[in-house]
């Protein structure tokens, strides 16, 4: 974030994927980079102070929400498995109970999906069966001292524009066991006229998926940026 700045990209507004909550945060001063990594340690954390059930999530790719949300229905899933983003129209990750995520990659293939893959998480993120235990991390957020976000932060979950501190601790809370609204969330940011958009990441993933939301969406990734900074030094040279 601090290279983008210094060649002269500013942002009007952030967005975090998941716990890229934690990463616009601390971009935007409102909590400092040792409270963001001490956060992220709790978070990974939490497990091993309450006994949990096998969770996992996965990636289902090729087939809409509507689709993935069909199978969780008529297999009876929903106690056990929820839909945790919708990334893109095509792009589609859930959360819930091992076996029966594995169930639902399993039926998504049979459907038609071109790609499951397991997502490397350590329990079901973005569902209700992320909640179990959670009283430790909740009780680290009311502690936290957050400040006002030097730059606004959109909601990933309900897309409202945030600064103050109380409301970006409720988004703390809310990163843990509730659906993002991700597609949606790109989308609503386009309609306040920003269609640029750069990603503060080295792996190039979430620009990967998120410019599928539409193709005249711009998306500027650290690669290549760096590739822009080495060609323009050749030719000056």
């Amino acid at each position: 974030y601090d290279a983008y700045l210094n060649f002269g990209i500013k942002p009007d507004i952030l967005l975090g994927y998941s716990m890229g909550l934690i990463t616009a945060m601390a971009s935007s001063k409102s909590i400092s980079y040792e409270d963001g990594l001490q956060m992220l340690l709790t978070i990974y954390q939490y497990p091993k102070y309450f006994s949990r059930n096998d969770e996992a999530m996965a990636v289902i790719v090729g087939i809409t929400y509507g689709d993935v949300n069909k199978i969780i229905r008529e297999k009876n899933l929903e106690d056990y498995v929820e839909i945790a983003s919708e990334n893109n129209e095509y792009c589609i990750i859930i959360s819930g109970i091992k076996k029966k995520v594995e169930e639902v990659m399993a039926a998504a293939l049979e459907y038609g999906a071109l790609k499951v893959k397991d997502v490397n998480a350590p329990y079901a993120f973005h569902s209700k069966h992320a909640a179990l235990g959670i009283e430790r991390y909740i009780k680290q957020v009311a502690k936290l001292d957050v400040s006002e976000s030097t730059v606004p932060i959109i909601s990933s979950f309900n897309q409202a524009i945030i600064k103050k501190p109380s409301e970006l601790k409720e988004e703390l809370i809310k990163n843990m066991t509730t659906r993002m609204y991700w597609k949606s969330s790109i989308e609503k940011i386009a309609e306040i006229g920003i269609d640029n958009f750069v990603e503060v990441s080295l792996a190039d993933s979430v620009a990967k998926f998120s410019k599928i939301i539409n193709m005249d969406y711009k998306f500027l990734t650290y690669k290549k940026l760096f590739k822009m900074k080495s060609k323009a030094k050749r030719i000056e040279a």
